[in-house]
């Protein structure tokens, strides 16, 4: 690579000299001394935040982890992802307190998710996803500020369940509806039974006060 040459902006490059980190150099026109030093390889990081093999995205990024399945604390088995929103803020912390920084992003966003629904029932997953996105990012933290990182959101992507299981909620709802419209027929007769009883209650007391007069 030549001696002279431009990074551009929202990237960075990492300088090495004899092998060994040296410094982190921004947009702009760059040089780096010949023979002494080298700029840092990304080859193994695949193509995110790498551009050209060795510059250094900063902007923000999103990593999908693959779906797993996990089982809920009332042992149900779902499958679930996520997508997971991080930048680099630490250039020098994400090339060397980590082998593969996106693919270690990917992994531990997917741990995190699934220890969080071993904590929560079925139920909790489904109605508290907001809730479960929280307790993830926040768990994620600490591993981000030794990565040189900021987990900016994660986002809950897909649960999944089986069918039986699936049918089973099916039913539970159904049920659930049945119940409610039952409950909501027995307070609508019992109220049309009032107001009669009230009505009744009424006409004799005017009648009575007819007669009296």
């Amino acid at each position: 690579m030549a001696l002279f040459y431009t990074v551009p902006q929202a990237h960075c490059v990492v300088i090495e000299r004899f092998g060994k980190y040296s410094r982190v150099q921004r947009e702009g026109l760059r040089f780096k001394l010949p023979f002494i030093e080298e700029i840092k390889k990304l080859d193994d990081w695949g193509e995110q935040v790498n551009k050209r093999g060795y510059l250094l995205e900063l902007t923000e990024q999103q990593t999908d982890t693959p779906t797993r399945q996990s089982h809920t604390k009332d042992n149900v088995a779902v499958n679930a992802n996520a997508s997971v929103y991080w930048r680099i803020i630490d250039p020098r912390k994400a090339l060397y307190e980590i082998d593969s920084l996106p693919r270690a992003v990917s992994d531990i966003a997917l741990n995190a998710l699934r220890s969080n629904v071993g904590t929560m029932k079925l139920d909790e997953v489904l109605a508290e996803r907001q809730s479960l996105n929280e307790r993830i990012a926040s768990e994620l933290s600490d591993t981000a500020r030794k990565w040189g990182i900021q987990f900016t959101r994660v986002e809950i992507q897909e649960i999944q369940t089986s069918e039986d299981t699936s049918r089973a909620m099916r039913q539970q709802m159904d049920a659930e509806r049945k119940r409610r419209a039952i409950v909501a027929e027995a307070e609508g007769s019992a109220e049309a039974e009032l107001r009669l009883a009230d009505a009744h209650k009424q006409a004799v007391v005017m009648r009575a006060e007819g007669l009296a007069q």
